[in-house]
């Protein structure tokens, strides 16, 4: 299942192009944040970097909902998503093709800020979170049709069902995240074929 981490860290772009890409993005759009803090508070500083908040969706600013997903204004959420990203990303892209993987995860994590601003929460929102769902719901449904290790499955059932619980209040928000990942994965394993390289 983690075979890929005994992969040459100089070779793992180019069995993981996407994966690669996704952690370059995410780490470039964390040191924009980190060697800009000093000049604005947190909040106006993220907002200016492209985070969710319902009035500027409102008026707009929809890519709002894409941007926000690689904003971390924390060591510990920049590293969470990267770790996620490199334990349980590689097998997917494998196994759904670049595009198709790159969707889900997208997907997911722009659904995150689209469903928050139709429910008109309040406040400031951004992070990875809402892709990582994603990436959960892909598994679970993996666990579903028994395609990965019994035991696996149910330790990433245990560990979406903990940290929904840790996520209270947006538990909901993110529920439909892993709803998106375990459909989407439905869907694209229909026309996966083992030699694609979409």
């Amino acid at each position: 299942m983690f075979g890929h981490t005994h992969i040459p860290l100089k070779q793992f772009p180019r069995f993981f192009p996407v994966i690669t890409s996704l952690m370059i993005v995410h780490t470039i759009c964390y040191l924009m944040l980190l060697f800009h803090s000093g000049s604005l508070s947190g909040g106006e500083l993220v907002v200016q970097y492209g985070a969710v908040e319902g009035w500027r969706i409102q008026s707009g600013d929809w890519w709002r909902v894409l941007t926000a997903i690689f904003l971390h204004t924390s060591v510990f959420s920049y590293l969470l998503g990267l770790f996620f990203l490199y334990v349980l990303g590689p097998q997917l892209e494998w196994l759904l093709g670049k595009i198709f993987f790159l969707i889900i995860y997208v997907f997911s994590g722009m659904l995150t800020y689209i469903i928050i601003y139709i429910t008109g929460m309040e406040g400031i929102y951004f992070g990875s979170l809402g892709a990582v769902y994603g990436i959960f719901g892909v598994y679970l449904y993996l666990f579903v049709r028994k395609a990965i290790h019994p035991q696996f499955g149910l330790a990433i059932l245990i560990l979406t069902i903990l940290n929904l619980i840790v996520d209270y209040p947006l538990t909901g928000v993110y529920v439909l995240s892993v709803l998106a990942g375990f459909v989407l994965a439905l869907l694209f394993l229909q026309f996966r074929r083992p030699d694609s390289d979409s």
